[in-house]
């Protein structure tokens, strides 16, 4: 269930939902809070997942406006451009899909720092 304080995050990190009202920002947090492990996050859950809500909100927008096929979604990110005959190289490096994702949105880079952050040096296995 979403607390005060992970609303309060998003609204800190996100000020451009400030025209979104609480109960559809709960609703968020609600919807994404069990695909973070609070025992993994520790003292940073509550940053992690509002970060996590801001980055899934941006794309909702994006998906929303632009459709969820959109190249901004589905491309990696751009390697190479040229002007003159227009061409365009884009990443396809060993990253899963869905960290790539977290690499669209400030949020989701905000988010993989602190996932980062929390990983075990050295631990390659569980």
């Amino acid at each position: 269930m979403a607390t005060d304080a992970q609303l309060s995050l998003v609204r800190k990190f996100a000020p451009e939902f400030q025209d979104v009202s609480n109960d559809d920002i709960y609703a968020e947090i609600d919807l994404y809070s069990d695909m973070l492990s609070e025992s993994y996050y520790g003292p940073f859950y509550d940053r992690a997942l509002a970060y996590f809500v801001a980055h899934q909100m941006t794309l909702e927008g994006v998906a929303k406006e632009d459709g969820v096929d959109d190249s901004y979604l589905t491309a990696g990110a751009v390697l190479q451009e040229r002007l003159g005959n227009s061409s365009r190289q884009y990443e396809s490096s060993g990253t899963s899909y869905s960290d790539a994702l977290y690499g669209k949105t400030y949020y989701g880079r905000m988010f993989l720092q602190i996932r980062n952050m929390r990983r075990i040096p050295g631990m390659t296995r569980m």
